[in-house]
């Protein structure tokens, strides 16, 4: 982890993604949200939450390779009864965000297995069809047509 992920964290979160499989994709996640316009505010709490989560994935001994969304569920799961540290990232909305970014920053990697599609071919079709219109000819954020397919994607099914 470089000075730029260890300026934004916390003593003790910095102390959690220390020798961590996750320690080193840190610089890369903190980049990816300042290009995305996050805040400075969210930029930390989300960095707060994926240093918890690296912290409970070693704990538990949870390899980088089976990391994946059944993996953020189990750990979303924590939160409400977690006894980490005292002053740790224990909001389920703000953790579930930051986690669906890290996992796919880490897909885009190629640390991690790609999400296998569960939908139906037409769905997938449909969906891609749908995010390219709100890129490309509404000119949305990432960020509101990634909300916005995943909407569409829960209504078609």
């Amino acid at each position: 982890m470089s000075e730029l992920a260890r300026l934004r964290l916390a003593r003790a979160s910095r102390n959690w993604f220390c020798d961590t499989e996750l320690a080193t994709s840190a610089d890369s996640y903190v980049r990816h949200l300042s290009q995305q316009g996050y805040a400075s505010g969210t930029i930390d709490a989300y960095l707060g939450s994926v240093a918890h989560f690296a912290h409970w994935c070693t704990r538990l001994h949870i390899g980088l390779a089976v990391i994946n969304e059944g993996t953020v569920e189990r750990f979303l799961k924590h939160l409400p009864l977690c006894h980490c540290a005292h002053h740790c990232q224990r909001w389920r909305y703000s953790a579930r965000a930051a986690l669906r970014i890290l996992l796919t920053l880490l897909r885009t990697e190629g640390r991690i297995a790609q999400k296998k599609p569960s939908d139906p071919a037409t769905i997938i079709e449909e969906i891609s069809r749908f995010e390219h219109y709100l890129k490309h000819v509404c000119g949305l954020r990432p960020t509101t047509c990634s909300v916005r397919t995943q909407r569409v994607r829960a209504f078609l099914l």
